[in-house]
């Protein structure tokens, strides 16, 4: 009875092995070929960071570097006086940090927002270009948060480093659940002014 039993297993297993190839081979050959273009295609995105690693590891890598005393000497040099109090605050790609100070800007904050830019990300006239846009803006009547201008300059550059940043007021504001008709139409306004600039 056994070995009947293995006879069977044995025939069973030669006639799947003889049919399962040429049933099994388009899709075998579909999945080594998806694999192939799956592996081919991750080499190439990985030698592509990799290039762009090497371009930009230079100067990104310094934007790590960026510690609380460096970042409060950076703030010293410009004849600011911080506490030593500082609160990262959220930013998609730059550096955001909220500073507090022991004597007050000239406008009466207590408290200013210095902003750091990724390095290799932004020249230093495209920067330029945002904040003289923002003063505009501001001039036309538009609430809009501009950078503080200090030594007749809005942007600074780190000593050693090419890391370009700017020192902001700090503005509270408030969340709105849901604009009323009124509010939505003073904002129907000041998109229309913008346009307008």
């Amino acid at each position: 009875m056994n070995l009947t039993l293995q006879e069977n297993r044995l025939k069973r297993n030669r006639t799947l092995s003889k049919t399962t190839p040429q049933k099994q081979l388009p899709f075998a050959r579909f999945r080594f070929n998806f694999f192939h273009l799956a592996l081919s295609s991750c080499q190439s995105q990985c030698s592509l960071l990799q290039a762009l690693m090497d371009v930009l590891g230079a100067t990104t890598q310094f934007f790590f570097d960026l510690t609380p005393d460096r970042l409060l000497s950076e703030i010293e040099s410009l004849g600011l006086h911080p506490t030593g109090r500082c609160m990262p605050l959220n930013s998609l790609e730059n550096r955001v940090i909220e500073v507090e100070l022991s004597d007050p800007l000239p406008t009466g904050e207590k408290s200013i927002v210095v902003k750091f830019y990724r390095p290799g990300r932004w020249r230093p006239e495209a920067i330029l270009e945002d904040h003289a846009f923002s003063q505009r803006l501001s001039t036309c009547g538009l609430d809009v948060i501009t950078p503080v201008s200090m030594n007749q300059s809005t942007l600074f550059t780190m000593h050693d480093q090419k890391i370009y940043w700017a020192v902001y007021p700090k503005v509270r504001g408030q969340l709105v659940d849901e604009p009323t008709y009124e509010q939505l139409q003073i904002l129907g306004l000041k998109m229309a002014q913008l346009h307008e600039i």
